[in-house]
């Protein structure tokens, strides 16, 4: 985080700070972790990370920080559960939903991705026909009281895509070990 201002506004010390506290956050959370230690490194970042996505002012929707999977200007970023609702889609009663990922052929499998909606058949009526929203997290439902306010996520079916990874690259940095052999000696005095 970079701040720019002036010396002399009366905002701009509280500003640093405010920087260098994200700035030793972000490193905390890409540090490595012991695996002896990591209840106890991973309380203190969570703990920080829940102050700041109930208690800041302006409130924050997430965090940005640096990948440490990835070299160069990566970030990932975490959504506050606030910001992280994603809204319903619209799916007609009585409707079945299924999903496939390809086809077997004569040369094997082909990949073709795809979902189907079966709607039942329109039947004129005179009342607008009732529609559902799938329950994606069962026992959750939308509810202000909860603090989730509104949706702030919605999903885009025509952007939906499946990606196959087939290699994963890691940049290293060799560094050798030197050996010394000295030979011990009592101190002179």
């Amino acid at each position: 985080m970079t701040v720019r201002g002036s010396i002399f506004d009366a905002r701009y010390g509280d500003m640093l700070e405010r920087a260098m506290f994200l700035r030793n956050l972000s490193a905390q959370i890409v540090s490595p972790v012991m695996p002896d230690d990591e209840q106890f490194e991973y309380l203190a970042t969570q703990a920080i990370a829940d102050f700041l996505a109930t208690e800041n002012n302006p409130p924050l929707d997430g965090i940005l920080y640096p990948s440490v999977q990835v070299a160069g200007n990566a970030l990932n970023i975490v959504l506050f559960h606030k910001a992280a609702w994603v809204e319903r889609m619209d799916i007609p009663e009585g409707a079945e939903i299924s999903a496939s990922s390809g086809h077997m052929y004569e040369d094997g499998w082909e990949y073709d991705y795809s979902v189907i909606e079966e709607v039942p058949p329109e039947e004129p009526e005179t009342e607008p026909r009732s529609r559902r929203t799938p329950d994606y997290r069962p026992g959750w439902e939308y509810d202000e009281g909860f603090g989730m306010g509104k949706p702030t996520l919605k999903i885009d079916p025509a952007s939906v895509c499946v990606h196959h990874v087939r290699a994963v690259q890691f940049e290293t940095t060799d560094y050798l070990v030197r050996r010394d052999c000295w030979e011990k000696h009592e101190p002179d005095f």
